[in-house]
């Protein structure tokens, strides 16, 4: 049930992560209480935080390791000046070079996989009555 998942959504989004701008929209959440969907929201919501907090990166720091973390000491921005966590990273190398690149997020943050599963589609033709005022078209996307 839409209505469930925005419902929850919007009463936990800000409290969980100061953000109100996210929004998702699930074709079908699954449930029919309020109370049964509230861990899959959440989870949702982590997921798509996270997502928008990722950083990508390069550097020559032979520690990085995927799962570990790092805190960046560097920066011209201090509210970049936290700690994070290496999802991914891979190892460029020769005799001679060594390079790295690397996609993190802020530790504060969990981790949760991406929904990498498309968006159920009807590929057939669909009747519908419309009804409306007479004389009037309707049309909608």
């Amino acid at each position: 049930m839409k209505w469930v998942v925005t419902q929850i959504a919007q009463k936990l989004i800000p409290l969980a992560f100061g953000a109100t701008d996210l929004r998702v929209y699930e074709y079908d959440a699954g449930f029919s209480k309020l109370n049964q969907g509230k861990d899959k929201v959440i989870r949702r919501i982590e997921a798509q935080v996270t997502e928008h907090k990722l950083l990508e990166g390069q550097g020559h720091g032979f520690s990085f390791v995927s799962g570990y973390s790092f805190t960046l000491t560097e920066h011209p921005r201090q509210d970049f000046k936290i700690k994070y966590v290496l999802p991914w990273i891979s190892h460029s190398l020769s005799l001679t070079y060594y390079q790295n690149s690397f996609v993190a997020f802020p530790a504060e943050l969990r981790f949760r996989t991406p929904r990498t599963t498309p968006r159920p589609q009807i590929v057939s033709s669909q009747i519908a009555i419309v009804t409306g005022p007479a004389g009037n078209e309707h049309a909608e996307g």
